[in-house]
């Protein structure tokens, strides 16, 4: 689905020199604000991974290991024409076979405080 642009509004009626009105047409805050809402929440979907890009970065897939029946969600990248789950140093390689994918969120504006101690 692709979200429409909004229709233009009037911004202002000028009068140049000659005295005929004009207009100049654009787009208000609000129409660019709620279109790129629109666009966000449109792309924050899932999509079918036929259209997932092949470039290596990490997405959000929904997937099974390929020696699974059951899909969950989780993060992969599509390396040398194989999905594979997002690993730990030392863990072994973990092919997906991914149904659905959708970009990563972005990262929290506010880090998390520092660690916790411990209370006895």
């Amino acid at each position: 689905m692709t979200i429409p642009m909004p229709e233009p509004v009037i911004l202002r009626t000028v009068m140049p020199d000659d005295y005929r009105y004009g207009h100049v047409y654009g787009f208000t805050r609000r129409q660019m604000e709620a279109y790129a809402d629109a666009r966000v929440r449109e792309v924050q979907q899932w999509q079918p991974i036929e259209t997932a890009p092949k470039d290596g970065k990490p997405r959000l897939l929904f997937a099974r290991l390929k020696s699974a029946t059951a899909s969950t969600i989780v993060v992969g990248s599509l390396i040398e024409n194989e999905w594979l789950a997002q690993s730990y140093v030392g863990q072994g390689k973990a092919v997906l076979v991914p149904s659905h994918w959708m970009p990563l969120p972005p990262f929290p504006a506010t880090p998390l405080p520092g660690p916790v101690e411990p209370t006895t």
